[in-house]
């Protein structure tokens, strides 16, 4: 089988132009290995991927600064884009570190007393 020989120029050109490697690949023929090689022998420039696995979508330790900044788990999710479960399987494998569920003892008090001064019903008669 006779080697294959891809325009790199014509590729890097396109490339430039906006579109990604797949969409490269499907106009031009060529499998994901010989972007790799021609990356490397410098004869396509691409910009380097932001993770070491392509498999990886987000920067957990970005995501724990913005959780733990104060942001709630809606928020994250809509800011980031991911799914709740992503957010369960990066905490499953210790990228990331929830919070406590129970809410802190002083915000607790704040609300009790929200309540009671705006006339509505605690919690329970135990307050």
């Amino acid at each position: 089988m006779p080697k294959l020989v891809y325009d790199w120029a014509l590729v890097q050109e396109y490339h430039d132009e906006g579109h990604g490697f797949v969409e490269c690949a499907k106009r031009f023929g060529f499998c994901h290995t010989a972007w790799i090689k021609a990356i490397k022998r410098g004869a396509l420039k691409a910009a380097p991927a932001r993770f070491r696995d392509r498999r990886r979508k987000y920067d957990w330790s970005e995501v724990q600064a913005y959780y733990n900044a104060g942001y709630t788990y809606a928020e994250r999710i809509a800011f980031f884009g991911f799914q709740r479960d992503t957010w369960t399987a990066a905490v499953k494998r210790g990228e990331l570190r929830a919070r406590a569920r129970a809410l802190p003892l002083h915000v607790m008090f704040e609300r009790k007393m929200a309540l009671a001064r705006s006339g509505g019903a605690c919690w329970s008669s135990a307050f």
